[in-house]
């Protein structure tokens, strides 16, 4: 795919979104250059290139991860738990009516790095992927998560449950990627997505505008107001109900 992408019309796009990957894993700290290990598996590595579009099909942004091929890890070596849950879409359809019915605004981010937030706690090393170029017989011994990990999901979804307590919200029995936090007669709630925010709240709180500041720390993007999420296009109004439309078919 990396190949392909570099002789490719729009290589100019996917050089800059390669080297702005590799930019953050460098500036986050996600590995350390090392020797190769004697007996130690070392796992491979790849760029998985994407490009993510708006609701309208218009092209947002070219993106690039360095990806591990997870499947050659070996379970109770470097990995042992995996599961990390994200919002049901039935869940998010009441949170949207919530919503509509205590007339709060829905915000979206969008987390850049998510997994290379998390730290690992296992030793996982990974071959150089195309255009990082390392000494010969040296290997990236990682220091935190990333895409393909086995455990990669899981580890970042306990940083994010960490921070979520730290900002006083409570992760919710019935549906554990949903937070919520009631501030006397104001709601606050947070939907994960793996590396995707819903932020429901008042649009004027102070609270709402504190939360999103403290979230900056995982290098969010701010995206608004809500407009596009699993190929239900939103639009929502303050004083006009939010309405919900898939594909045209209709309001949900």
């Amino acid at each position: 795919m990396y190949k392909e992408a570099m002789v490719h019309s729009d290589a100019a796009k996917w050089d800059v979104a390669c080297k702005d990957e590799i930019y953050n894993f460098q500036q986050m700290g996600v590995y350390d250059m090392v020797l190769q290990p004697k007996g130690r598996k070392v796992v491979r590595s790849k760029w998985v290139l994407h490009i993510k579009h708006g609701p309208d099909s218009q092209v947002q942004k070219y993106k690039a991860h360095i990806v591990t091929q997870g499947f050659t890890q070996v379970e109770g070596l470097d990995y042992n738990q995996t599961f990390a849950p994200v919002v049901k879409l039935s869940t998010f359809h009441t949170i949207l009516t919530i919503a509509v019915q205590q007339n709060l605004t829905i915000y979206q981010m969008d987390i850049k790095v998510a997994y290379l937030n998390s730290k690992l706690k296992e030793e996982i090393y990974m071959e150089a992927p195309p255009s990082l170029e390392i000494p010969k017989g040296m290997v990236l011994q990682l220091n935190q998560a990333v895409y393909g990990t086995k455990q990669g999901s899981q580890v970042w979804y306990e940083d994010m449950c960490g921070t979520m307590a730290e900002i006083g919200y409570t992760r919710i029995k019935a549906e554990h990627a949903v937070f919520i936090w009631q501030r006397g007669n104001i709601l606050s709630i947070i939907t994960l997505y793996v590396d995707d925010f819903k932020l429901v709240g008042p649009s004027d709180s102070d609270d709402v505008r504190k939360d999103k500041e403290t979230l900056k720390k995982y290098h969010m993007t701010n995206l608004g107001e809500i407009s596009w999420i699993l190929s239900i296009h939103v639009m929502q109004d303050c004083v006009i109900p939010t309405e919900i439309f898939r594909g045209g078919i209709g309001a949900l």
